[in-house]
């Protein structure tokens, strides 16, 4: 009885594309980022079982500060605390379980924020000094072996702006 072999379909005719919260493409920069990290930067410097921890539980540095913020909120005497807390969780949880998606360090990081007292508009400036040690370390490995490590990005937005509420002297 003759069988007939499988047809090869060129190009993406009949594909089903569906969004997804593991990974990105970034028309713009022509990348692809695999749960918010550029896939360049993981296979040039992860290893295969992180990249796996990714897959399945997301950022491995959100249970640490999801821990900070737990502790945040069993300090507070403030029911307001308490319920935005439980808002904060039914969030999180909606978001994984219909979108598949994983919060990243931030979304504990802007509540914990939040109940440290700071304001919103400071949420970028204590996200940038957080991270400013490791991006100064990036730009030193990369001058130190001449060459990029990163896609080279060029920022075009507005100007140093003023924060709000905040004069130069308490900034």
């Amino acid at each position: 009885m003759p069988t007939t072999a499988p047809g090869i379909h060129r190009g993406l005719a009949g594909v089903v594309v569906d969004t997804t919260g593991i990974s990105t493409v970034i028309q713009e920069t022509n990348s692809l980022t695999y749960r918010g990290y550029p896939v360049q930067d993981l296979a040039a410097q992860r290893s295969f079982e992180e990249v796996a921890y990714l897959l399945w539980h997301g950022d491995s540095r959100v249970p640490i500060m999801q821990a900070a913020l737990d502790a945040l909120v069993a300090r507070s005497a403030d029911p307001r605390t308490a319920r935005l807390a439980a808002l904060h969780a039914a969030l999180r949880e909606a978001m994984l379980e219909r979108k598949g998606i994983h919060p990243n360090l931030d979304y504990p990081a802007g509540l914990a924020y939040h109940l440290m007292g700071f304001g919103t508009p400071v949420f970028t400036p204590v996200f940038v000094m957080s991270r400013i040690t490791g991006w100064t370390a990036h730009i030193t490995e990369q001058l130190a072996h001449n060459s990029l490590i990163r896609p080279l990005a060029c920022y075009d937005g507005p100007g140093q702006r003023p924060v709000p509420g905040l004069s130069p002297s308490t900034a």
